[in-house]
């Protein structure tokens, strides 16, 4: 467990420059207090240069949470922060608007209807989830599924909303996503943080399948006997 996001942000970071996960950081809902993007420039700049920064958000707060999104803390509009606000909080810390890049526009438009290619990223070292509904992490994931490096971090903010409801939010959809990309992309449990966060590293291709097949015969790596 991590009780602070700034130790999370820190100890992800290192690990991708440690193990060279190469790749960028992607986040998908950097509103509220823009708390998180502001951590991932922290540690781009004190740990781990190679990755670009990416945030993906309408800037506008939340569409309007139907059906299974509907939740009493989340309303159409809420958590916005005009995309003025959000560069002049980077630039409170430092960020020049030339070291990050912005994808302003609700995921219908910037995720559904186009791919990671056409923003010229071709693989992901880190991917932060923070949209709160089942409906907007279904498309981040969709989007996300091809360019998700073997050791990239995916990060999933609102793990436990919905009273960590497996059936809801975050977690549907990334049981959806696991079960969609099976045999191509699997993945062991990284780190929690606050109450709230919970964080796994990808397997790729035949990383994947090995750890797949090892999980279904019920074991870690195997260890050999003593003679």
């Amino acid at each position: 467990m991590v009780h602070f996001l700034d130790e999370f942000f820190w100890k992800c970071f290192f690990m991708l420059h440690m193990n060279r996960v190469g790749g960028d950081y992607l986040e998908f809902g950097s509103g509220s207090h823009t708390r998180s993007f502001r951590l991932a420039y922290k540690y781009w700049k004190l740990e781990y240069r190679s990755p670009r920064l990416f945030a993906f958000d309408s800037f506008e707060g939340l569409p309007e949470p139907t059906g299974i999104d509907a939740h009493a803390q989340w309303a159409k509009g809420a958590m916005a922060v005009p995309l003025d606000e959000f560069h002049a909080r980077m630039r409170q810390i430092g960020a020049a608007q030339d070291e990050y890049t912005v994808v302003p526009g609700f995921y219908e438009d910037t995720l559904d209807k186009a791919s990671p290619s056409d923003y010229g990223i071709r693989q992901a070292a880190m991917v932060f989830v923070d949209c709160d509904l089942y409906a907007s992490s279904v498309s981040v994931l969709r989007f996300v599924k091809d360019v998700v490096a073997d050791g990239c971090v995916l990060a999933f903010d609102d793990w436990y909303c919905f009273n960590g409801d497996p059936l809801r939010g975050e977690q549907r959809a990334f049981r959806e996503f696991l079960a969609a990309a099976a045999g191509d992309v699997a993945v062991s449990e990284y780190l929690d943080f606050g109450w709230h966060g919970k964080s796994f590293i990808v397997h790729r291709t035949q990383n994947a399948r090995r750890f797949s097949m090892r999980k279904r015969r019920g074991g870690g790596p195997q260890r050999r006997r003593s003679r």
